[in-house]
C-alpha cells in the first residue's frame, strides 16, 4: 500500500467511525431534555467531522491529527458507554504504541540521512554561487517590477525591495555585503551559504531562515553523469532506456500548466507553484523549460518536470515535478531527470539546483521527494541562520531603477 492509499484508508476508517459514533450518540444517551439537546448537538458535530474526513481527498492524516481524532473517538465511546472503561484503556494503549513506536525506526533512518548529508556538504573551495546573487538574473527581475533595485558590488550583488513604507535589502553569498550607511530606513538580510563567525554589527535571526537545506549537482562535461548516481537510480535508468512504452519531450508552458492542475497535488501548494512558475516565465522570458512524460502515441501528460535556466550563472533550477497514478509503476521520474541532465550538459551549464531537501524539524511529507532527489550525487548546503541589521535614517522613498 503506497502513502496515498494509506492516508485515504486511515481517513475513511476514522471518518466512518466518527459518523457511526455521532448517530449512536444521538440515540443512546438518555437524560433530561437539556442533556439530550447537548447530545444531539455533539452528534451533529461528530457526523460533520466524519463527513469532512471522508469527502476531502486532499486531507492527509498526520500523526497529530490522528491522535486528536482518536481522542475524540475515545471520549465519545466513554460518554455513550458502549465499551467498558478498562477495555477502552487497553485499546488506547495499543493505539498509542502503534502510533509512537514506529517513530523510533523513522528517527533512526533520519539520523542516517543527516549523517550522509553532512558528509556531502559544500566544500570551502567550491565555486558554486547561488543564482540569487547573479546580476543578470536580478536585473531581469527588476525590469518587471518598480519595487526592485539592484544594489551592492560585484562580489556581493543584492536587491532592494519596497513594499509600501517598508524597505529591505537581500543578499545571498559568503562575502559580507557593503552596506550604505545612509538611504531609507531598511532591514538588511544577508544569507551566507556556509557557517562562519558573525561580523560586527550583524545579528542572527531565525524568522528569516526560509531555507535550511538545499542541494545541487555539479555536472561533468560529458555523458558520464550516471556513474555518480546511486545504484537504485542507475538500475531504473537502465530500465528506462530499455523500455519503448514511454517518452519524454519538451512541451509549451501552457500545456504543462494544464496537466499540472489535474495532478494529485495539495491544492494550496499547487496554487503556489503555479503562481511561482508563471511569474518566473514572465520575469525571465525563455528561461523556463517544461518536460512531459507521455505514453508513445498519446498526448496525455502523465508526469512532468519544469526547470528554470540561468545561463549567466551556469545553473538550472528544479521548480516543479509531478507524477500521476498511471505513471507510478514506470521509472518516469528517472527518465525526466535523465533528460534534464542531458539538456543541461548540452547547454553548457555547470550546476543543477535541486531545491530544498528535508532537514530535522521539517514535515515528514518531505521525506519522499528528498529521498528521490538524493540519488543524483547531491552536494548539500546547510544554510546558517541569516544575518540582519537595521540601517538608514530616512523614510523608504520610491525606488528607481539604476
Amino acid at each position: 500500500m503506497n502513502a496515498h492509499s494509506s492516508h485515504r484508508f486511515t481517513r475513511q476508517i476514522l471518518g466512518l467511525t466518527l459518523i457511526l459514533l455521532g448517530v449512536a450518540r444521538a440515540f443512546v444517551v438518555q437524560g433530561p431534555s437539556e442533556a439530550r439537546a447537548i447530545s444531539i448537538f455533539d452528534s451533529v458535530g461528530l457526523v460533520i467531522l466524519g463527513s469532512v474526513f471522508m469527502l476531502i481527498p486532499t486531507l492527509k492524516m498526520t500523526r497529530t491529527l490522528s491522535l486528536i481524532t482518536l481522542a475524540i473517538v475515545g471520549a465519545s465511546v466513554m460518554d455513550i458507554g458502549i465499551i467498558s472503561p478498562r477495555l477502552l484503556f487497553v485499546v488506547a494503549m495499543i493505539m498509542a504504541i502503534w502510533i509512537v513506536w514506529p517513530r523510533r525506526f523513522v528517527r533512526r533512518k533520519e539520523k542516517i540521512v543527516v549523517e550522509d548529508q553532512h558528509k556531502r556538504t559544500i566544500a570551502p573551495h567550491s565555486e558554486y554561487q547561488s543564482f540569487l546573487s547573479c546580476r543578470a538574473y536580478l536585473e531581469r527581475n527588476a525590469k518587471q517590477s518598480k519595487r526592485i533595485t539592484i544594489i551592492g558590488h560585484e562580489e556581493c550583488i543584492g536587491a532592494r525591495w519596497k513594499f509600501g513604507p517598508i524597505c529591505f535589502d537581500h543578499f545571498v553569498g559568503d562575502v559580507e555585503p557593503a552596506i550604505e550607511p545612509g538611504g531609507p530606513r531598511r532591514l538588511v538580510i544577508w544569507q551566507p551559504l556556509r557557517e562562519a563567525p558573525v561580523p560586527t554589527g550583524w545579528k542572527t535571526n531565525k524568522l528569516f531562515w526560509l531555507q535550511r537545506l538545499k542541494g545541487f549537482v555539479e555536472l561533468p562535461t560529458d555523458d558520464s553523469y550516471p556513474t555518480a548516481w546511486s545504484e537504485h537510480a542507475r538500475r531504473h535508468l537502465k530500465k528506462w532506456r530499455a523500455q519503448t512504452e514511454w517518452e519524454v519531450t519538451r512541451v509549451p508552458l501552457k500545456e504543462f500548466l494544464v496537466a499540472y492542475k489535474r495532478s494529485p497535488q495539495n491544492p494550496i501548494l499547487k496554487g503556489f507553484f503555479l503562481t511561482s512558475l508563471t511569474h518566473r516565465n514572465e520575469s525571465q522570458p525563455g528561461m523556463v523549460i517544461c518536460y512531459a512524460a507521455k505514453r508513445v502515441g498519446s498526448d496525455k501528460i502523465e508526469s512532468g518536470l519544469a526547470v528554470f535556466n540561468i545561463p549567466e550563472a551556469n545553473q538550472s533550477e528544479h521548480v516543479i515535478s509531478f507524477i500521476n497514478r498511471e505513471g507510478k509503476d514506470a521509472p518516469i521520474g528517472i527518465g525526466l531527470m535523465d533528460q534534464w541532465f542531458k539538456d543541461s550538459i548540452a547547454a553548457g551549464l555547470r550546476y543543477l539546483d535541486m531545491g530544498v531537501f528535508w532537514a530535522p524539524g521539517d514535515p515528514d511529507s518531505w521525506h519522499g521527494f528528498s529521498r528521490f532527489k538524493s540519488q543524483f550525487n547531491i552536494t548539500y548546503i546547510f544554510f546558517p541562520r541569516p544575518r540582519i541589521r537595521w540601517v538608514g535614517f530616512k523614510k523608504c522613498a520610491k525606488v528607481e531603477q539604476k
